[in-house]
């Protein structure tokens, strides 16, 4: 993975890019046209020295609910700030409004419960989520996140700060 990082991030920006590592090589790769701008590279780790990369290199790191537990992501991301940069952290969040959906995979429950939840994930350090609705109907389930959630989970952090 660091490797493929290196050698993506001098395509982007070098008009020929020799890369000599363990895994991956190069010799005078040209790759056009190059960006306009920096591209931000994102990454979903979870092991020891995935995410010591991640917080050298990444410019994004967004681990999943059912792959890292609320305590142990929090712990993760502690991992990947102790570099030192500023990479930032958004929390994949799997969300059902109204009704228990089966395991500790999904924030489920009564609009309190989930605002409630979430709002325990942002003083973990995830100020920014991504929502993504479960069961049969997601449209209603993300009418119900903007309408009942949100609004309660912004007066949480507002009132909070």
């Amino acid at each position: 993975m660091v490797e493929a990082i290196d050698i993506i991030r001098g395509l982007w920006s070098e008009p020929r890019f020799t890369y000599e590592g363990t895994r991956y090589h190069t010799y005078k790769a040209a790759m056009e046209p190059k960006p306009a701008g920096s591209i931000p590279i994102w990454l979903g780790t979870y092991g020891k020295r995935a995410l010591d990369a991640t917080g050298r290199l990444a410019d994004g790191w967004i681990p999943s609910l059912g792959f890292a537990p609320p305590e142990q992501a929090a712990v993760m991301r502690e991992r990947i700030l102790s570099h030192g940069r500023a990479v930032e952290c958004v929390y994949n969040v799997p969300f059902r409004i109204g009704e228990r959906a089966g395991g500790a995979a999904v924030v489920a429950g009564s609009p309190q419960e989930v605002t409630d939840r979430l709002a325990g994930f942002a003083r973990l350090g995830f100020t920014s989520m991504n929502f993504m609705p479960v069961g049969p109907n997601p449209r209603e389930q993300s009418e119900r996140l903007a309408m009942e959630i949100l609004p309660a989970l912004r007066a949480t952090a507002t009132s909070s700060s």
